[in-house]
C-alpha cells in the first residue's frame, strides 16, 4: 500500500473513532482500511524482491555484453 493510502486510512481511522457508536458500515468501511504492521511488512518484502530479481537480470546481461567484447577485442588483436 502506497504511503498515500497509509496517511489517508490513519486519517479515516482516528475519524471514525471520534463519530458516533451507532453507525456500523462506517466502522465496516474503517476496518477494511487498518494497515496491519504485517501488510506493511509483507508489501516491502515484495519490492525488495522485485527489485532484486531486476538487480540479477541486469548483471546477467551486464556479464554477457562485457563477455562479448572481450571477445572481440581478442578478434582484433590477433
Amino acid at each position: 500500500m502506497p504511503v498515500e493510502e497509509l496517511s489517508h486510512a490513519e486519517s479515516a481511522g482516528s475519524a471514525g473513532s471520534a463519530g458516533s457508536a451507532g453507525s456500523g458500515e462506517a466502522a465496516d468501511q474503517n476496518a477494511e482500511k487498518i494497515v496491519t504492521v504485517f501488510d506493511l511488512a509483507s508489501e516491502i518484502e515484495q519490492s525488495l524482491n522485485q527489485a532484486l530479481e531486476h538487480v540479477e537480470k541486469n548483471e546477467s546481461q551486464f556479464q554477457q555484453t562485457l563477455k562479448d567484447i572481450h571477445e572481440r577485442l581478442k578478434r582484433l588483436e590477433q
